[in-house]
């Protein structure tokens, strides 16, 4: 018997609209597309979902019954009850969708009836300090084995997770003179969607939404409106002036969160003082699956010019590619993998 089992919040109502939120963050969409494609077209015999409350027992229940999955198959466990199962479940793999593992680790290894592999995922950003301090080093230190494994999912993920591994192995070693290592696997598995999502409806229609004239040449940014841990975009308004001089066709769509500091008003206004009003479009806020659906299928190009270091993949690329549209993207390592330069696009 196959059992598949997670500590995790699978957050499938996150971008469907289940669930009240003012923002959503790549790492949340890619979760919740994992568990989706897992329970939709999974083999396991049984799901486990261990929870923390009884809102986010009745929450998930909820979810996966308006999703019509096989009830039958899952199973929504309070988390004090996790040490009991382990004793009594042999299970085929533990999941985190985190890099940090030391803490399944210690849970198997005291209460497990027998070894299982724990497989975490780099979903979060590895940048911040914390990765550093916290992650890497208490995988070396925890009862981690060749079976288990992390996940990266771009080439620049993988190489980010084996030079921290590096340097805190080197570093504990000249500090501290105890020698410790990262024993487990890492493996490179791209992120995925379902491209039945992004369908592409009538393109003459979707502009018809979006009140946008048919004979407009539209580029579409679609993500959080954040300088911090996102993107500048004032050099795209300059860019994109450049492109009017030579196009009065052109259109920019901007659309997402603003995530920030109201940093997509402050573009409104910049945009307006630098005469491109009648040719930018802000849609400013949450955007629900439905109306992703109009964005890509309204326009012509994709751009995601992405400047921060955290941007280790970009999920709005593929939903992009999915809807038939070429990306211009950042010259960003997390971005290559995806783009192929002059044959998926830019």
């Amino acid at each position: 018997m196959k059992i598949f089992a997670t500590t995790d919040n699978p957050n499938l109502g996150i971008t469907k609209g289940g669930l009240k939120t003012k923002f959503v963050y790549g790492a949340w969409a890619a979760s919740e597309s994992l568990y989706r494609a897992l329970l939709k077209y999974g083999t396991f015999d049984e799901y486990h979902f261990f929870v923390n409350s009884r809102l986010d027992a009745n929450v998930l229940k909820k979810s996966i019954q308006e999703s019509g999955y096989n009830v039958s198959k899952i199973k929504i466990i309070n988390i004090n009850n996790l040490p009991t199962y382990l004793q009594k479940t042999k299970y085929t793999v533990f999941f985190t969708n985190r890099i940090d593992l030391s803490q399944l680790a210690y849970l198997r290894s005291n209460y497990a009836k027998e070894y299982f592999p724990i497989c975490g995922i780099a979903f979060q950003t590895i940048s911040y300090s914390g990765v550093l301090r916290q992650d890497i080093f208490n995988n070396m230190i925890s009862d981690l084995h060749p079976f288990d494994s992390i996940i990266c999912t771009t080439s620049a993920v993988y190489t980010a997770i084996k030079n921290l591994n590096s340097l805190v192995r080197n570093s504990f070693q000249k500090e501290m003179k105890v020698k410790i290592k990262y024993n487990s696997r890492m493996d490179r598995l791209p992120l995925g969607i379902d491209a039945s999502d992004f369908s592409k409806i009538n393109n003459q229609q979707a502009r018809q939404k979006l009140g946008i004239a048919k004979d407009k040449i539209i580029i579409l940014y679609f993500g959080r409106f954040s300088i911090y841990d996102k993107a500048d975009l004032y050099p795209l308004l300059s860019a994109f002036k450049e492109i009017l001089a030579k196009n009065k066709d052109a259109m920019l769509l901007l659309a997402g969160v603003d995530a920030q500091d109201k940093y997509g008003v402050k573009l409104k206004k910049i945009s307006n003082e630098m005469g491109l009003s009648s040719n930018i479009k802000f849609m400013l806020g949450f955007v629900k699956d439905k109306y992703k659906n109009i964005l890509y299928s309204a326009s012509d190009i994709f751009i995601s010019p992405s400047d921060n270091i955290q941007e280790s993949f970009g999920i709005t690329i593929l939903e992009a590619m999915a809807s038939g549209l070429p990306v211009i993207c950042s010259d960003w390592n997390g971005y290559k993998d995806l783009v192929v330069h002059n044959e998926t696009g830019f």
